[in-house]
């Protein structure tokens, strides 16, 4: 074998994977295979591959299982999809694959499982089936290792296992039986001598296969064999019929394949392994998929808990509610995190009202009460506070104008709102005519034609209003459709400094538009928005901010009261600068000398006018221009030349920090394979040291069985001798009490005839007194 030689050329040259060669050359153009091939070929940058080639015996017995020809199934591009799960990246020799403990993944996306066994190797699809042996391999080549499989790998989706049908395996079966009788007839043929040859006993026997058991003529036809006083035997009922034979287990085993869907058969252990399999991993899947909710429910719940305390603690008292049925959403601008501090600072711990609450910031969305507001970087764009309010609130609602259906610009709502606080002004400050506000409309239309004819009306009543502030008021009216277009009054005409100024006003000035009495009166009459008003807290935060960035050490006001003391000192000393030079000019003017010659580069000349002297220094200021001019250019060039040459550096640096990253990477997964390898080794080391702990375990126990045996048999030879002597003794007590028994009947015996003869003698001594008492008497 060469090295020298591809995978490829290494399958073509052993004969045992012709049919994986057919396979794999018959690939469709885009398919996993044709890559497996170009890959096996040495393209797609020459990648190395571990390839697992099935035997031409495993491409048969997957052809046979899918009952179909070697040829047929070479051919079918499903086949040629399943080659391709048998490729993996990078070398794997079997040594490697025996100490690997994790899945490798194939060209197929599939996840392939090695398994040591014994002293080689099995692999197997995750989940699909029974682990396969490789039965050779480390055959080397240019591209990578190829081993050899006695089986194929088919995923659990195709599940080519050859089990058929009932109705086929019993048509199977039957084919067979047919031949099997075919084979024995032709073998009978060849063995068979012939018919017997005719004669009585031949008669008679086939006399005997053709009579009935009742038939009188039976004796007849067995008399041949039996004699002429043969009877049959004939069943009357009187005696017991004889046990019929068990021949059950004289049967052979069935050549029918076994059904699997009758519930009368045993499964057997591959099939309850088979069962199995997907029982435990549809298992595992809805474990996972019980953890995934279990985790999504402890997040909502976690969230639920923080728009619970946000509700409780964080909510401000709004007592605002709307006049429609519509909810309220109220959402405030915060353009750092100063302005949320404030607002958290601001809001109050004891009103429930609000429902939910939110901070959007980018496309993130932050519980308002999160503990992840306050862990927030530096903000680098804008946040909305979004607020939500139930239909009807138990306050005071707020007028729906500040509310209106389109969509209308942050600046905008901030004008009109500014505008309605220097109304609200306005009324306070015209409290003392105690006029309602029709007739203060009615007065204020008679004495003004146009809302500038208005504004001084209420200077001349004390109320002094900017240009900003009464842009703003005449926007207001003109929402509130109080102005009408019409012809300019020769009062409120601007002046033409006014005009060039503000290029950009329409032609008919706000300012120059007619005023409607009844909307005029609408206006003034606008109820005051209450402090609450989710606008004007927007506002307030806006002027607040403001404030605090003009009025901060590091604020937009200090900047600037800083510039204006620089720029002043700098006028001053250039104030004493020009002073000096004025005190010191002679009454005939001439230049300075010391200026003259930085300048000019020489000294001045005595006889010179003022007019010469400028055009020579317009002149010396020119060509420095233009010196200045191309000294820019140059620096400009070779700046561009610098930031080129950086830039490629830059590159440079780049490309070789990733090229340090992506070794730094490598080494960081070699450590990592080599950790993993090291935690294997200790893992057999652990398991061999537990193999000899056994060992001497069973080694200690075997020699305490011996000794508990040796002391067992003491014991019991021990244990005999004191029964042989227990029953030496208990005989000799039987004997002893035998003897005692007897003597005690002798003596009871003895005393019986005592007592009888001793009542005999009393019995006579009597007779003998009542006799000779007789006598006497």
């Amino acid at each position: 074998m060469s090295v020298s030689r591809n995978l490829l050329d290494e399958l073509k040259q052993d004969e045992d994977f012709s049919h994986v060669v057919s396979i794999i050359e018959s690939a469709r153009r885009g398919t996993k295979c044709h890559e497996l091939r170009e890959r096996m070929a040495g393209g797609y940058g020459g990648r190395q591959l571990t390839l697992l080639a099935p035997t031409n015996n495993a491409i048969k017995k997957a052809a046979e299982a899918k009952k179909t020809t070697v040829d047929l199934f070479c051919k079918m591009p499903e086949v040629a999809e399943t080659i391709a799960h048998h490729a993996v990246f990078d070398r794997w020799p079997l040594s490697a694959l025996r100490m690997l403990g994790t899945p490798l993944e194939s060209l197929q996306s599939q996840k392939l499982v090695f398994l040591p066994s014994g002293g080689k190797v099995s692999v197997k699809l995750v989940g699909s089936m029974r682990p396969v042996r490789i039965n050779s391999g480390d055959i080397l080549c240019r591209n990578g290792l190829l081993h050899k499989l006695g089986c194929l790998l088919v995923s659990a989706k195709q599940g080519w296992r050859g089990v058929a049908s009932r109705e086929e395996a019993v048509q199977r079966a039957n084919e067979a039986q047919q031949e099997m009788l075919k084979d024995r007839r032709e073998l009978n043929g060849k063995t068979w001598a012939g018919p017997p040859p005719p004669g009585p006993v031949s008669k008679a026997v086939a006399a005997r296969r053709t009579v009935s058991a009742h038939d009188r003529q039976r004796a007849r036809a067995f008399a041949p064999l039996y004699g002429d006083d043969y009877e049959p035997r004939i069943y009357t009922g009187d005696e017991p019929l004889p046990p019929r034979r068990d021949f059950s287990q004289l049967r052979t085993v069935p050549t029918v394949t076994r059904d699997k869907s009758l519930p009368s058969q045993a499964p057997t252990r591959d099939d309850a392994w088979e069962e199995w399999e997907p029982l435990k991993r549809e298992e595992m899947r809805l474990q996972l998929e019980l953890e995934d909710l279990q985790r999504y429910l402890q997040s909502k719940e976690a969230l639920i808990a923080e728009h619970a305390a946000f509700v409780r603690e964080v909510l401000p008292p709004s007592g605002l509610g709307w006049a429609s049925s519509h909810k309220a959403l109220v959402e405030v601008l915060l353009s750092s995190a100063d302005e949320y501090q404030l607002l958290q600072s601001r809001l109050s711990h004891e009103d429930p009202k609000l429902i939910t609450s939110e901070v959007r910031l980018r496309c993130c969305t932050v519980p308002s009460g999160s503990r992840l507001c306050c862990e927030l970087p530096i903000w680098t764009s804008k946040l909305w506070l979004t607020l939500e309010l139930p239909e009807v609130l138990p306050s005071a609602t707020f007028p729906l104008w500040s509310a209106p259906s389109g969509e209308r610009g942050m600046e905008s709502r901030l004008q009109h709102l500014e505008a309605h606080l220097l109304i609200e002004q306005a009324q306070k400050a015209l409290q003392s005519d105690e006029l309602d506000a029709g007739e203060l409309a009615g007065r204020i239309v008679k004495e003004a034609d146009c809302i500038a004819d208005v504004l001084s009306w209420m200077e001349n009543h004390g109320i002094c209003w900017g240009l900003p502030d009464q842009r703003k008021f005449a926007r207001l009216c003109e929402a509130m459709e109080v102005l009408h277009f019409g012809a300019p009054s020769a009062d409120c005409m601007v002046s033409e400094g006014e005009t060039r100024d503000n290029p950009k006003e329409p032609h008919h000035n706000l300012l120059q538009r007619r005023v409607d009495k009844s909307i005029l009166t609408r206006v003034l009459s606008l109820p005051s928005l209450p402090e609450d008003h989710s606008e004007v807290q927007a506002l307030m935060t806006h002027l607040r901010h403001m404030s605090s960035e003009l009025c901060s050490r590091n604020g937009l006001l200090s900047t600037l009261k800083q510039e204006v003391s620089a720029r002043t000192e700098s006028v001053d000393i250039l104030r004493g600068r020009l002073e000096v030079l004025e005190s010191s000019m002679p009454s005939q003017w001439s230049p300075p000398l010391e200026l003259w010659e930085d300048l000019m580069g020489a000294s001045a000349p005595t006889p010179l006018e003022a007019v010469d002297a400028f055009k020579q220094v317009s002149e010396a200021v020119a060509e420095a221009r233009r010196k200045a001019m191309r000294k820019g250019e140059e620096t400009a060039m070779k700046a561009e030349a610098l930031k080129a040459s950086a830039a490629e550096k830059l590159r440079q640096v780049t490309w070789a920090e990733s090229q340090a990253a992506a070794r730094e990477a490598e080494i960081e997964l070699l450590k990592q394979h080599l950790r993993e390898q090291a935690d294997h080794a200790k893992e057999l080391e652990v398991e061999r040291r537990e193999g000899r702990n056994r060992r001497n375990m069973l080694n200690v126990m075997d020699a305490d069985e011996a000794e508990r045996r040796a002391t067992a048999l003491s014991l019991k030879y021990h244990a005999s001798k004191v029964q042989t002597a227990w029953r030496r003794r208990q005989r000799k007590a039987r004997v002893q009490l035998k003897a005692v028994l007897l003597l005690q009947f002798q003596i009871r015996r003895w005393q019986k005839r005592r007592q009888s003869a001793a009542q005999r003698i009393q019995k006579h001594w009597l007779l003998k007194r009542t006799q000779a008492n007789d006598d006497v008497r």
